[in-house]
């Protein structure tokens, strides 16, 4: 398996909507350390998650350009709960791109792409930021498409 510093890397994958019940996905958030998912609805289970926890929140390269009331609402959601906040851009198919820049508009439903690089430097950035009594210290960062994060 794979590790990010010391510290070995268990993954799962879990669908909410097909979750037989919400006690289910409540369960299975309150243990996890991070939350990795794209940028919509279901961000707000995190909510269900224990202080000090982190939500990487993957948003298609092109969408960062939407505006911020919808952009930053899952940040919002949680700044208060003491679980922290990552945003990582995906890329995504260029043949949307309107001119230099890629329409955020059309970046909303694009494939994009969740490569392991840029994600295990946003997971070592999360981690190794985390302290044993799992309070946050980096409350909400932005990281770029290769994973570079910087504190908001």
């Amino acid at each position: 398996g794979a590790l990010i510093g010391s510290h070995p890397l268990a993954c799962s994958t879990w669908s909410f909507a097909s979750a037989p019940k919400l006690r289910d996905s409540v369960e299975k958030l309150r243990w996890a350390h991070v939350l990795v998912v794209m940028h919509g609805g279901d961000v707000s289970n995190s909510v269900y998650m224990r202080a000090g926890s982190v939500v990487v929140e993957l948003v298609n390269d092109g969408f960062d350009e939407a505006p911020r009331g919808w952009l930053d609402q899952n940040r919002r959601l949680l700044q208060h709960s003491g679980i922290r906040h990552f945003r990582l851009l995906l890329p995504v198919d260029l043949s949307i791109a309107t001119g230099s820049r890629i329409n955020w508009a059309a970046s909303w439903n694009a494939n994009g792409t969740l490569r392991w690089p840029p994600l295990q430097r946003v997971l070592s950035t999360a981690i190794l930021r985390m302290p044993a009594h799992r309070q946050p210290l980096w409350a909400a960062a932005d990281c770029d498409l290769a994973g570079a994060c910087t504190p908001r």
